[in-house]
């Protein structure tokens, strides 16, 4: 039986399975790519749709291809300015066809511009035309069944994780608690990305995570009769996890009215 497990300890294995989870999932990405990355795919798509996005905030672009702000609202943001320059920059030298992991590659430029806050607080306001050119390139790229889900699969992926761990950095219990709430939660969803990735956290961790989650909940979630709720994805196995992890035998035993009134 375990012992006690500390908030710290908690912490310290949860962002350990995190990283770890992260990186394989990155791997996964590139390697699925890669397995696409040859296929030819058109970009005029993304031209015009970044095109018609500077139009409606009255950005024109000149013969030569360069940006004219003078009759938008940009025109007194320089730093904005440079964001948008930068970006229209990437798409608009993309030759008319090109191999969908060249496309991805610039699609992954375009998106670091957007990160960029610069100097000028006002350049944030650029983020939302540097966002759709981001969609204008992946929506060339959709030209090639997959590339669209696997896009969201990592994304949604990526974003679950990076939001877990910001919550298990501080060391505070409380803050740890309400990220452990998180990961509960989603045992009880029907999400299966997530539940995915709880099943690799969980086996990152030999098992420890879920326990944990188990065990955290069993005292206020037996009274109200919910564990079932919590564990049936787990149990069913068929939803995102595959089988019942060998920590959750003793959360399972407890969850059992019979267990219960015989100890």
């Amino acid at each position: 039986m375990r012992g006690k497990t500390t908030p710290e300890q908690l912490a310290l294995n949860a962002r350990d399975a995190i990283e770890q989870v992260a990186n394989n999932r990155t791997e996964l990405f590139k390697t699925t790519l890669s397995e696409l990355s040859d296929t030819t795919v058109s970009t005029q798509v993304a031209k015009t749709t970044f095109r018609e996005t500077l139009e409606k905030f009255k950005v024109t672009v000149n013969d030569s291809g360069t940006l004219d702000f003078s009759g938008s609202s940009l025109r007194t943001t320089p730093a904005a300015q440079t964001k948008i320059t930068q970006a229209w920059e990437e798409v608009s030298r993309m030759p008319e066809t090109m191999p969908l992991g060249e496309l991805d590659t610039t699609r992954q430029a375009v998106k670091a511009i957007k990160e960029i806050a610069g100097d000028d607080p006002s350049s944030n306001r650029a983020n939302a035309i540097i966002e759709d050119a981001t969609r204008s390139i992946r929506k060339a790229g959709e030209e090639v069944e997959g590339y669209g889900q696997m896009l969201d699969n990592f994304g949604e992926s990526s974003e679950f994780l990076k939001e877990i761990n910001k919550g298990l950095q501080t060391g505070d219990k409380a803050t740890i608690d309400q990220a452990y709430r998180r990961l509960t939660t989603t045992l009880k969803t029907n999400n299966e990305q997530r539940l995915a990735l709880l099943k690799e956290l969980d086996a990152a961790t030999d098992g420890f995570l879920l326990s944990e989650i188990a065990g955290q909940q069993l005292s206020e979630d037996l009274a109200r009769g919910l564990v079932g709720t919590y564990l049936a994805p787990v149990a069913l196995g068929g939803i995102g996890f595959g089988g019942i992890s060998p920590a959750f035998l003793p959360a399972l035993m407890f969850a059992s009215p019979r267990a219960v009134g015989e100890i």
